[in-house]
């Protein structure tokens, strides 16, 4: 059903299937939560595997963000299948021979740096700057302007969104 808007146009007002947990027999696709002028409504993580195949191929697993990693551990092992990965294929940047070791330091990182938001908070920050300047004391202060975006995800998660 659609509606006239005041240009004259159609509008649909039944909202559209997305593409999140699109599935075949062969191949699911996973959205992440990363949307943006690059991904859109966010990165379409696939997992493609042939039915009652002991494994499955994830192309593109999405940024480093827990939740959307453990949608895709959880698919990725569902029925009688196993992890095993073998290689990481990022869509930027170079082939990951450790991929498994890869994705552990991406989840022990995002932890570390979201304790170290709860200890700046704590300490009485009370701005993504205020916790850029007290948390990235190691990184160029060139890049803060960028590490502002990411403790604005992090408050975001933090804060349940």
């Amino acid at each position: 059903m659609s509606e006239p808007e005041a240009s004259g146009r159609q509008r649909v007002s039944e909202p559209t299937a997305g593409i999140d947990q699109f599935r075949t027999p062969r191949a699911t696709c996973l959205l992440a939560p990363n949307p943006s002028p690059m991904t859109l409504d966010g990165t379409n993580t696939w997992l493609i595997a042939e039915p009652g195949a002991p494994s499955v191929v994830v192309v593109d697993p999405g940024p480093d963000d827990e939740g959307h990693l453990r949608r895709v551990h959880a698919e990725a092992v569902a029925g009688d299948r196993r992890v095993g990965v073998g290689l990481l294929l990022p869509g930027h940047g170079p082939m990951l021979a450790d991929p498994l070791g890869t994705l552990d330091y991406y989840l022990s990182h995002r932890a570390e740096r979201l304790d170290q938001v709860r200890s700046a908070l704590a300490a009485g920050a009370k701005t993504p700057a205020e916790i850029v300047a007290m948390i990235y004391t190691d990184v160029d202060p060139s890049v803060w302007p960028a590490a502002e975006w990411s403790v604005r995800a992090q408050l975001d998660y933090l804060n349940g969104l």
